[in-house]
């Protein structure tokens, strides 16, 4: 009897150590039916930093915004549409906490997920508009989510913020955000995860402060519109001022010992079309003085999530791709060694936009776009994404 006994307990023990290995993505069964998802889950590494954004790619799941909701698909397993993440409702009139909505971005948060048996914890912003009854206007208010994907969780981490969220920014236990603020341009604040310990970047006069990224326990930042690049603890103390740059249009981003950006320095007129060229550099964050460093000529690069630099090369639609037009041919730098690529993959049919950003996992999303040849302008479908394989070239077309 006491055998049994031992062995019974033996075999419980097995099964709950395999069930607490698996990880399990909820699906909205009243949207899509769907088998259920349950694989083997390994704990990933936590990455210092973390961006927002409105696609998200975590252990071969694709997670995007698409509308007032996120929806996901599995991507050696992609279907005809998209499941929802949440079965809450988004609809405010009937009494419900609308938890997406417009200028709404997201990031899972791999330490917490970890820590959820592989079930993705995202953090999300949302903004909504509501009536002041006092000055009888309209004003948009912000919120801070946190969402468990396994329980259907939501709880808030910070509340009644004013305006939308513009920027936002995940570095361990740290969030870092931008609002708009109606007297003081651009604002970073700062909360703890569990919505305990809120700052704000204090300034002397308005300034258009944009996060760039963090590394190493400094905040980098940005004013102005890409005019001049800062740093500071991460309680906002200490700041200097490290280099101007002269025209930017990309976010300027740190990997390793370098921080990479744009300069303007010249106008190219391509088919009766003029574009602002930039040039793509970089500099040791150690030497940011005398280390400026000029990696490729009239290119522009997306920002990263990982150890790839997807960038943009004007030259190419004057050479040998001369029938494509503006950010229709990829290319690749691998941050890590410092070793180009080169091109990945050139898309004749303009199908995305210059918002192709490197997700991780090996692969590049962007808003699936058609270009109009005649008006010479992009027009964005909001069900379809732009997915590309960095290591092979392959694209797919997720609709959602």
């Amino acid at each position: 009897m006491k055998k049994r006994i031992i062995l019974l307990t033996a075999i419980l023990s097995v099964l709950m150590l395999f069930t607490s290995c698996v990880r399990t993505v909820p699906v909205n069964t009243q949207a899509k039916s769907s088998e259920s998802i349950n694989v083997p889950y390994e704990p990933r590494p936590v990455p210092d930093f973390q961006r927002a954004w409105e696609y998200c790619i975590y252990n071969d799941y694709l997670f995007a915004k698409v509308g007032n909701t996120i929806k996901y698909q599995k991507l050696n397993n992609i279907q005809d549409s998209g499941f929802s993440l949440s079965d809450k409702s988004t609809d405010n009139s009937s009494g419900n906490l609308g938890i997406f909505g417009h200028f709404m971005k997201f990031l899972v948060d791999v330490d917490a997920t970890n820590n959820n048996n592989g079930s993705p914890v995202l953090i999300i912003t949302h903004s909504e508009s509501l009536f002041d009854i006092i000055t009888k206007k309209s004003k948009l208010v912000s919120t801070i989510l946190l969402f468990n994907t396994a329980t259907q969780k939501l709880e808030t981490i910070q509340s009644n913020i004013p305006e939308s969220i513009w920027d936002m920014v995940l570095y361990k236990d740290y969030i870092f955000y931008v609002t708009q603020e109606a007297d003081n341009g651009l604002v970073i604040h700062r909360i703890n995860k569990d919505g305990t310990g809120y700052q704000r970047m204090e300034s002397d006069a308005p300034h258009r402060y944009r996060i760039a990224t963090v590394h190493e326990d400094k905040l980098y930042f940005y004013a102005d519109d890409f005019k001049e690049i800062y740093r500071c603890d991460l309680n906002f103390k200490n700041t200097e001022r490290l280099f101007e740059i002269t025209g930017s249009e990309m976010i300027p981003f740190a990997h390793g010992e370098y921080i990479y950006y744009c300069k303007v320095n010249r106008n190219i007129t391509i088919r009766d079309v003029t574009y602002r060229s930039p040039d793509l550099y970089r500099r040791k964050i150690s030497d940011w003085e005398n280390s400026e460093e000029l990696l490729f000529k009239n290119a522009y690069a997306s920002r990263t999530y990982g150890d790839i630099m997807i960038y943009y090369l004007y030259d190419d639609m004057t050479g040998d791709h001369k029938n494509t037009y503006e950010f229709n041919v990829l290319n690749a730098y691998d941050l890590a060694n410092s070793k180009n690529l080169g091109c990945i993959y050139i898309n004749d049919d303009h199908s995305f936009d210059r918002q192709c950003e490197y997700l991780g996992d090996g692969y590049g999303c962007g808003k699936y776009c058609t270009f109009d040849i005649k008006t010479k302008k992009y027009y964005i479908d909001q069900n379809k994404t732009f997915l590309i394989n960095i290591e092979t070239g392959e694209e797919t077309i997720i609709q959602w």
